[in-house]
């Protein structure tokens, strides 16, 4: 988008040395510049848009101290974009208490099942995490109905997790069942 005014950039030998091997990709971004035949300085014409932020000096510097000595066949996101995009990916997620019905729950997990890194946000951090350890409530379990849990087949296990709630759980560990949870 262009600038009004235009912005002087001071820049490094290095950098001015990345503005031009990497001329190509910094213009599909959206930078436009003229340079100063006399000195290190570019006039910023133009900067890419996001999110209704342009990148301006800071950016683009950023952005060629990353570029320098790499080859232009080379393609890198600027940092100052994925931090606005990772910024933006987190705001507009799902929050605690939002109600999903159940046709989005499973098209929601449909498609976190595509994903690489399902089990990480934009930044990094982690989505979920362990509530219980399977194994020692199983164990409780037996302890509290030995004949209800004889059978310890992997699909015995499967088809009594599948019908344990939070509720169950209490009731069958003789758990106060008004004793708040994280669950309700």
């Amino acid at each position: 988008m262009l600038l009004l005014p235009s912005e002087d950039v001071s820049l490094t030998p290095g950098e001015m040395a990345a503005l031009q091997t990497h001329q190509a990709k910094l213009e599909q971004w959206g930078w436009r510049w003229q340079c100063s035949p006399t000195s290190l300085s570019v006039q910023l014409l133009s900067a890419p848009h996001i999110e209704g932020k342009a990148l301006r000096k800071a950016p683009l510097k950023e952005h060629l101290a990353s570029l320098v000595g790499t080859s232009a066949a080379q393609w890198s996101i600027p940092l100052a974009a994925v931090r606005l995009m990772q910024s933006k990916a987190c705001r507009s997620a799902i929050m605690f208490g939002d109600e999903l019905s159940h046709q989005e729950c499973t098209a929601l997990l449909d498609r976190l099942k595509q994903t690489r890194l399902a089990l990480q946000c934009a930044h990094g951090r982690p989505t979920m995490a362990p509530l219980a350890c399977m194994d020692a409530v199983w164990e409780c379990c037996q302890m509290a109905s030995p004949k209800l849990y004889v059978d310890d087949s992997a699909q015995r296990r499967e088809r009594i997790w599948r019908r344990l709630n939070v509720s169950h759980l209490k009731r069958l560990l003789k758990i106060d069942p008004m004793a708040p949870t994280y669950y309700n």
